[in-house]
């Protein structure tokens, strides 16, 4: 006001915006697990990560990839939770499910040993066998790495004693 009583007035806003991200607490490890018998998968669980926000208090995910108890098949997953607070700040957490094939083959039909004499007037011997076969729970069907056992006959030497 001045001095003849005229008085002007002033008015302004005040905004305040939140742009403080949520802040995220107890964010898994990266988890290390081997496949479930007799399956190339394995189902992995975890306690899921939380977070608190300075404007809203504590939130839960927003979106998340997978769930605790989800099904993972052998290799690595990324998992991705993200929470976002009612301003739209968003803070990830992720972390990786790997999962390793730790299961040997099953061979079945390997068989016993064989004891032979040698093949009339020679020191060898033909042998005959039936090749074993072999399931892996991540590969299916295997074959052999050896490669002198593509086939079932062999001629091998007599062993001397």
């Amino acid at each position: 006001m001045d001095a003849a009583g005229n008085t002007t007035p002033c008015s302004f806003d005040v905004i305040v915006t939140d742009d403080e991200a949520p802040v995220v607490s107890g964010c898994p490890s990266d988890i290390n697990t081997g496949t479930d018998a007799g399956v190339c998968t394995a189902v992995v669980t975890w306690t899921e990560p939380t977070a608190l926000d300075n404007c809203d208090g504590p939130l839960v995910y927003d979106t998340r990839s997978h769930a605790p108890g989800a099904t993972f098949a052998s290799g690595t997953t990324t998992v991705t939770y993200t929470f976002m607070d009612a301003a739209g700040n968003t803070t990830p957490c992720s972390f990786d499910v790997i999962v390793t094939d730790d299961e040997s083959p099953v061979v079945s039909g390997c068989p016993s040993d064989i004891n032979t004499g040698t093949d009339a007037g020679v020191c060898t011997a033909v042998v005959t066998w039936t090749e074993p076969t072999a399931l892996d729970n991540c590969d299916g069907p295997l074959v052999y790495e050896h490669a002198a056992m593509h086939r079932a006959r062999h001629l091998l030497r007599a062993q001397r004693r």
